[in-house]
């Protein structure tokens, strides 16, 4: 059986997560077009910073996986909002 690895949480890995409910709650609540082209990009590059702050996949850290499921949610979900009110 494998040893379940857990790596201690750090600032920025709180900030990244709290960058990431300040975009869903952003998303939201605006009906913005161009603000939610905006917070698609920005999701898109706190997804990359996802994988600069929790460097190895072997981290079961329940934060690790929060904020992943979080941040691919909100870009699915605001990527939708988007497709509806622009069309």
């Amino acid at each position: 059986m494998m040893e379940q690895t857990y790596y201690q949480i750090n600032k920025r890995q709180l900030a990244l997560f709290g960058c990431s409910l300040l975009i869903l709650i952003t998303g939201l609540l605006t009906d913005r077009i161009i603000i939610l082209a905006i917070l698609c990009l920005v999701v898109i590059n706190t997804t990359m910073l996802h994988f600069t702050f929790f460097v190895d996949t072997r981290n079961r850290n329940p934060l690790n996986w929060v904020d992943l499921t979080l941040q691919v949610l909100t870009l699915v979900f605001i990527l939708l909002k988007f497709l509806i009110l622009s069309s």
